[in-house]
């Protein structure tokens, strides 16, 4: 009997061993599982860092090449209005030839005969049409139209009609200096 209890406490103590080492065994499937997890999820993950350094390194490639692009663009239109702000100053060969008509109608109504009656009102129309055509090159206030229009109104007249002109301008066309293109 005690043989037999001896063998059976045996077999227990083993039956336990093997359910431990089975536990044991099962862990360790766990850990490796896990490790192996973890080892693929790392390798992703270096995977995904490495591509995103690729993106970024593209993308700040991509920029540098668009930035000058966008900058020499820039440069051009900057250009373009410059050139065009030049242009809309410059006085055409047709302004200028207005203009000197109707100076030159100005001084003969300013030597015609001092009897005729509407040299003054000629005189004040045609240097409306001089302000109105001159663009800019014949400020009303200038000696070459107020020469012509003292003969004609007199000295105080002559600077208040000059200086009336000038105010009603239009900003846009206000008077300044302006290249007159040759």
């Amino acid at each position: 009997v005690d043989g037999s209890k001896q063998q059976h406490a045996l077999m227990q103590k083993l039956a336990h061993k093997q359910a431990a080492e089975q536990e044991l065994c099962i862990e360790m499937e766990k850990v490796k599982r896990n490790a192996a997890m973890q080892r693929s999820e790392s390798e992703q993950l270096k995977e995904r860092m490495q591509n995103a350094e690729r993106f970024a390194l593209g993308a700040r490639t991509f920029l540098l090449q668009h930035e000058g692009t966008a900058l020499q663009q820039q440069e051009e239109i900057d250009a373009l209005r410059q050139q065009e702000a030049r242009m809309s100053e410059m006085v055409t060969f047709a302004a200028v030839m207005q203009s000197l008509s109707a100076l030159s109608a100005l001084w003969r109504i300013a030597t015609s005969p001092q009897m005729d009656p509407s040299r003054s009102r000629l005189a004040e129309h045609l240097a409306h049409e001089l302000v109105k055509s001159s663009n800019n090159l014949l400020p009303p206030t200038d000696e070459l139209v107020q020469e012509p229009l003292r003969r004609v109104l007199g000295d105080g007249a002559a600077m208040s009609l000059g200086l009336t002109l000038m105010h009603t301008k239009s900003p846009t066309t206000a008077f300044a200096a302006v290249p007159v293109d040759a």
